[in-house]
């Protein structure tokens, strides 16, 4: 909360008077549409603060491939650098939705999202973050992609299990593991154990949606890659 005094106010405006800088007042109270001269320190009843954007002081990696922009709520966005010097002339801002932040300004009255910038993607097209963190918007993690395909990156709705593609089934008292593909959803099978069931959603999941797959278990895959498997 700001003090309540006219230089926190909306309504104080500067203006050039005889080779220094004067305040004036819109909204005074018994001089409303009127100019009225005020000092920092004064105050009335049409008293409304300002907003202030908070934006975090971000000190840059020494990483000489990426650099950091910083958002409101105090997060920070990830770019490459070849990106970072156009990108640093707007005012970011983050934004919280589906469970994941974003960065967006304003543009033309209606908002941009700053991964659709760095990747100029059509309008009937969507840009998908590899990783899914919705601020690393470093190249290498964007994609450009259907709907359905992006959807498919999206984590699971946790109701009974932490793992997507798993539930618990209080009749038969086990996880119960299942897909869906095209609309339909394809019933993958029982098991005792909750993480068995989520690997068989992975190994759906790579089947049906290939590198837009989203995986409960992303480090096992690159482990068996490594080993040639």
């Amino acid at each position: 909360m700001h003090i309540k005094k006219c230089k926190n106010c909306i309504y104080l405006a500067e203006a050039k008077g005889e080779g220094k800088t004067v305040f004036v007042c819109v909204n005074r109270q018994d001089f409303v549409g009127r100019l009225r001269l005020v000092e920092n320190n004064d105050f009335c009843r049409n008293f409304q603060s300002k907003r202030f954007i908070d934006r975090p002081t971000v000190k840059q990696p020494t990483n000489g491939n990426i650099r950091f922009i910083p958002l409101t709520k105090g997060k920070i966005a990830i770019v490459d650098v070849e990106d970072y010097e156009h990108l640093k002339q707007y005012k970011w801002y983050a934004t919280y939705t589906d469970g994941r932040y974003y960065a967006y300004r304003s543009f033309n009255r209606t908002c941009m999202s700053m991964h659709r910038y760095i990747m100029n993607a059509p309008r009937d097209k969507v840009v998908d973050h590899k990783d899914g963190n919705g601020l690393n918007n470093r190249r290498s993690n964007l994609r450009i992609c259907a709907i359905r395909e992006n959807v498919h990156n999206c984590r699971g709705r946790y109701k009974t299990s932490k793992y997507k593609g798993v539930c618990w089934n209080k009749k038969v008292h086990k996880w119960v593991s299942s897909i869906t593909e095209k609309g339909r959803n394809k019933f993958l099978g029982h098991f005792d154990d909750e993480a068995d069931a989520a690997r068989a959603y992975d190994e759906s999941a790579r089947k049906y949606f290939g590198e837009f797959a989203y995986l409960n278990f992303p480090d096992e895959i690159d482990c068996a890659k490594e080993k040639g498997l």
